[in-house]
């Protein structure tokens, strides 16, 4: 279809005029389409007639006028604009473009036309003034320049940004004007446009590395500004609830010392390693029974200081917070710093062409608003992200972490279904760039691929029937299984294929050709064997192979969890997750950086890495390591304190010893060994400490 300017001649006494030209044959039910959606009220305003010209004699439509039928030749209507509603309804509007007799071209009328339709490639001509002009506006030469330019100047700061949400309606409104063609029938190459749109991304890592070490990367996530952060907002919150509490003497919230960066990596590398090294409760990692213990753990922090920094753990100012003026106040606590990493997942890494879109569950049963139940996932109750991952590695691009209604999406889709305006936040930097991405039924609806396809995207995915302009003989259709039924509208093909049970694809890249599929199987014993193929359609294994990039990343952070099931606040909750999710973004770009060691080796080095170069190794008080086994230690009382004049302690070797019934010992002892800090019964006990290897 193109629109053409009409010359001035036997049109001279109207007001708009219209000329259109249909390049290829339009369906009768996609005619009605734009003008009384968005341009119907600036015609009443401005224009009090216009006439439509067409060039094809086929669409000489006859009108409604005073009630009798007539025939308007050689395709010109002229058309009353209080008629337009009937006129419109008769189905024409196919698309429109004006020109006002005021001045013959008058710049603010074009400037009209192009910010309703979207319209850039128009050419703007310059009438003279004429006392023709003067007596229709009632305005003098000059009030008529101020006037025009005024307008221009109006117009000109609002199209950059309401071009956008019009195209956006535009589609959308030619999509609610028409279903799906009803012929059904197997779209095949021939019939039906399957071509993706040139992918113009540039896939790569983004940040400029001086190393390939996994700290290396860690840092692209963890930099310094966000680790200084989390630290200041840590010792803020940590003094401020030692002001406002009255603690007991005996709490360790009175020993509290300021958290620095250095020592907050070496805390992240032990919530790692809790990861690697899984045990029911936090504390065991510091015991010191042999059958459990895990020494090395106790050199690099003792379990007090890691559990009063885990208790005072924060992110965000409570003293500055403002609930009515934050963007999302469910996450208020942890939403700087939630943000920032995910702005540092999408920068730092720009992904391949093919992606997908799910939701992905957090576990936590605590007393939350927006927590969730999904009765399919294996967590069913946590919170919900929806997340955008690269379809082959996992990499974790972008995330939403859904806390209700107040959380924000994307402005210019807000009059659309929620799972639209989801699919569209999550891919606001990608779009108009040739991405294709995967979808489940959840998300699926023509509404979303017309949106997408204004924006040279490309989607596909499992659909759900009941949603909106499917045509009735796809949900009607009764299928044998190994057929397929299709319904083609210009870049949208729906279809159905009959398995087990039957199966609704949408899609702007497939139509419905059927393959052959060969996998292969384990057998008993197992060995991998090749199943006899079997015809599926394109789709589906398109969606098979490209769905499971949120899948992926589920399955390897479920490996090394960070997040303890114990963990009752839920913003701890969700950095813990999140610092998991910044360890497997990182191990992403290792290898893709061609780096040789596997997720647990890379994990292990990261920790290894971060003790070394930020940590203390300075023997804990409660280390059964060190140098107990040699030198000189010699038992001294205890030091009285301002409570007790006879001070007890309990003897370590004590209580590493199990009675009869299982028990653990519990002896106290007046004594202890300076030297090794630690409290030992006289005899036996501080001979066994200090010769024994393994107490």
């Amino acid at each position: 279809m193109g629109i053409e300017v009409p010359t001035p001649g036997p049109y001279h006494d109207v007001d708009y005029v219209i000329k259109i030209h249909f390049q290829q044959d339009v369906p009768d039910t996609q005619i009605p389409l734009l003008i009384h959606v968005v341009s119907l009220r600036y015609c009443e305003r401005y224009h009090p007639e216009i006439v439509i010209i067409t060039t094809d004699q086929k669409y000489n439509f006859p009108l409604q006028e005073n009630g009798q039928r007539f025939d308007v030749p050689n395709n010109r209507f002229r058309v009353p604009v209080s008629d337009l509603p009937t006129f419109f309804a008769t189905g024409w509007c196919h698309a429109a473009l004006g020109r006002s007799r005021l001045g013959a071209n008058c710049p603010a009328t074009w400037n009209y036309v192009r910010l309703i339709l979207g319209i850039e490639n128009v050419v703007l001509m310059d009438v003279p003034y004429t006392p023709h002009l003067s007596s229709k506006l009632q305005l003098s030469r000059l009030e008529w320049e101020v006037l025009k330019e005024r307008e221009m100047q109006e117009f000109q700061a609002k199209i950059a940004k309401q071009k956008r949400i019009d195209n956006i309606r535009l589609s959308a409104a030619l999509l609610r004007s028409s279903q799906l063609d009803t012929k059904p029938g197997h779209a095949d190459e021939k019939n039906s446009v399957t071509k993706r749109f040139p992918f113009t991304g540039t896939p790569g890592l983004k940040e400029q590395m001086y190393g390939s070490s996994p700290l290396e990367f860690f840092s692209i996530f963890m930099p310094d500004d966000i680790v200084s952060y989390i630290a200041t907002e840590t010792n803020r919150y940590a003094e401020d609830f030692i002001e406002k509490t009255d603690l007991t003497p005996s709490s360790r919230a009175q020993q509290w010392k300021e958290v620095g960066s250095s020592e907050l990596r070496v805390f992240f590398a032990i919530i790692l390693l809790q990861g690697i090294i899984r045990k029911p409760l936090q504390k065991w990692y510091w015991s010191q029974n042999p059958l459990i213990s895990t020494p090395y753990l106790s050199s690099m922090m003792s379990e007090k200081r890691f559990s009063t920094i885990m208790r005072f753990l924060h992110f965000t100012n409570n003293n500055t917070l403002d609930l009515s003026t934050h963007p999302q106040p469910g996450l208020r606590k942890i939403y700087e710093v939630y943000e920032a990493i995910n702005q540092k997942f999408k920068s730092a890494y720009v992904p391949e062409k093919d992606i997908s879109v799910d939701e992905s569950l957090m576990l936590f049963k605590g007393r939350l608003g927006f927590k969730q139940y999904l009765p399919k996932k294996r967590a069913r109750f946590g919170i919900k992200f929806y997340q955008l991952c690269e379809s082959s590695s996992g990499y974790i691009w972008n995330s939403i972490i859904y806390t209700g209604k107040d959380v924000p999406l994307w402005s210019e889709a807000a009059a659309y279904r929620t799972t639209t305006n989801i699919v569209m936040t999550l891919m606001d930097n990608l779009l108009d760039k040739g991405y294709c991405v995967t979808l489940d039924n959840f998300y699926t609806s023509p509404e979303l691929a017309e949106l997408l396809i204004a924006k040279r995207t490309d989607m596909f995915g499992t659909l759900r029937l009941n949603r909106r302009g499917l045509p009735q003989q796809l949900k009607d259709a009764k299928l044998k299984k190994g057929e397929i039924i299709g319904f083609q509208k210009g870049k949208i093909c729906a279809m159905k294929f009959m398995d087990k049970k039957p199966i609704s694809i949408l899609s702007t890249v497939h139509n419905t050709k059927i393959v052959e599929h060969q996998k292969k199987r384990k057998t008993n014993d197992g060995r991998a064997e090749r199943v006899p193929p079997q015809k599926k359609p394109q789709a589906i294994v398109d969606y098979n192979f490209t769905m499971g990039g949120v899948d992926k990343a589920d399955q390897c952070l479920s490996y090394y969890p960070t997040v303890r099931n114990q963990q009752k606040k839920y913003y701890l909750k969700i950095f813990r997750h999140i610092l998991n999710q910044c360890v497997w973004n990182c191990f992403v770009l290792y290898k893709k950086n061609k780096g040789t060691l596997s997720h647990l080796d890379f994990r292990l080095e990261l920790v290894t890495e971060l003790i070394k170069t930020y940590g203390d190794t300075k023997v804990s008080s409660h280390s059964a390591s060190g140098d107990r086994l040699t030198g000189r230690h010699f038992p001294s009382s205890i030091e009285p304190t301002l409570k007790k004049k006879n001070p007890t302690r309990v003897c370590v070797v004590c209580a590493l010893t199990y009675d009869s019934k299982g028990q653990r010992i519990r002896r106290e002892s007046r004594y202890q060994c300076k030297k090794c800090n630690v409290a030992l019964c006289v005899d036996p006990c501080f001979e066994k400490y200090h010769t024994v290897e393994r107490l």
